[in-house]
């Protein structure tokens, strides 16, 4: 699994990730300011699961059938509460669903 973090996911979120063995990058590690296009360009062309705060993002990813998404639909109250709401997920299979993480639930939807 290849996780790509929309530039809205602090970085030392990623990096916890990082240490925890999975394989994810940042979006402004490969290119700083790229736009929703590109971003999804990458995710179909390196086949990866997209992490964003950004709904505008996410549905344009849905509609071009990506390998995944992870929609963070809650306020980032903290670095540590991210964390763990992210974490959550890591126990889900990732590849052709959308999940959303909300403050109390996550929500999964398979992508047809």
């Amino acid at each position: 699994m290849r996780l790509l973090a929309d530039e809205n996911i602090p970085l030392e979120i990623v990096e916890s990730i990082k240490e925890n063995g999975i394989k994810i990058a940042r979006v402004d590690e490969i290119k700083n300011g790229l736009d929703n296009e590109n971003i999804i360009k990458i995710c179909l062309n390196y086949e990866c699961i997209l992490i964003t705060f950004n709904k505008q993002i996410a549905e344009n990813a849905l509609k071009n059938k990506i390998k995944g998404i992870v929609l963070l639909d809650f306020k980032p109250y903290s670095l540590d509460f991210i964390e763990k709401r992210i974490k959550k997920i890591f126990k889900i299979d990732l590849e052709k669903k959308m999940i959303i993480i909300k403050e109390d639930r996550i929500i999964k939807y398979d992508i047809l």
